[in-house]
């Protein structure tokens, strides 16, 4: 509890981010600490610009989100986070043209390695 406290104070309105809540959240996944990781998923999901947010930021906070609850044992509300996760990356994907995929694919790629 007290780091939560600690780590949401730190975060101030211009650096309180999806990605920075993100980050955040699989530092308390990691350390199985599942509250506080939906907790930090779901400001993060709620602060989340179709338009700004990077794709792999919204992705995994949807996908992170569901992997949370399940470890909790609420099967049925994680299927819901993952079809959110499975709707938004369709709709992505129909607005993306094809230089536009490459681009992030090959970006992923480089992350990866």
């Amino acid at each position: 509890l007290l780091f939560t406290a600690l780590a949401v104070w730190a975060l101030d309105e211009a650096t309180k981010t999806p990605e920075a809540l993100l980050s955040l959240a699989n530092e308390a996944l990691s350390q199985n600490r599942l509250g506080d990781a939906v907790s930090f998923y779901q400001q993060g999901i709620e602060l989340v610009d179709e338009d700004e947010t990077p794709v792999l930021t919204t992705l995994s906070l949807y996908t992170n989100i569901g992997t949370a609850v399940d470890s909790l044992g609420r099967e049925e509300e994680a299927a819901q986070h993952y079809q959110k996760a499975l709707l938004f990356l369709e709709n992505v994907l129909g607005d993306l043209s094809d230089e536009e995929v490459l681009r992030d694919a090959k970006q992923i790629g480089a992350q990866a390695t």
